[in-house]
């Protein structure tokens, strides 16, 4: 047997992955946003954004990204976690299919997708894998530059009409 001195970096990796999985197994339930259980309960449907616990992936991906010389992450890394997203979606969707469960989007280079939930129970169910890390109200964030801007003098500038055009 290898000892771990010579064992190489991915088996390592791997078994090391494999430890986050297991700890993962007694993980507590990630819980809903106030807000979805409310619309859930007055018989609406929530769409959510569901967030997969990727730690073992992570762990994986970190010792890839310390054998690069690069700045920029490998495309070899960024196949690997494609791929890798991919199955670890898979298997808990297929784990928890539902009909009150529909996939609106999948975000392939993230651990991440978009979902439609019709019932508390359904969202229940989904949560109580201990492979999902969260969920999230679907909402558009703005940019506010209330306290970047003054810092850089954007309002004296902009009061002189010199906005960018033509500069």
């Amino acid at each position: 047997m290898l000892s771990s001195i010579t064992r190489p970096k991915w088996q390592r990796a791997f078994f090391l992955s494999a430890g986050f999985l297991t700890s993962s197994l007694y993980a507590e339930a990630a819980t809903p946003p106030a807000e979805a259980s409310a619309r859930l309960q007055a018989g609406q449907p929530v769409d959510l954004i569901v967030e997969y616990d990727d730690t073992a992936i992570a762990a994986v991906v970190a010792t890839m990204r310390r054998s690069s010389k690069r700045d920029q992450e490998e495309p070899a890394v960024v196949t690997y976690k494609t791929q890798q997203y991919k199955l670890l979606k898979e298997r808990i969707d297929g784990a928890v299919a539902r009909p009150g469960i529909a996939h609106l989007k999948d975000y392939s280079h993230l651990p991440m997708a978009f979902k439609r939930f019709t019932s508390e129970a359904d969202l229940s169910a989904f949560l109580a894998s201990p492979s999902v890390k969260a969920v999230f109200p679907n909402r558009q964030f703005y940019r506010v530059l209330a306290q970047s801007l003054p810092l850089i003098g954007q309002p004296a500038v902009a009061a002189a009409s010199e906005l960018g055009s033509g500069t």
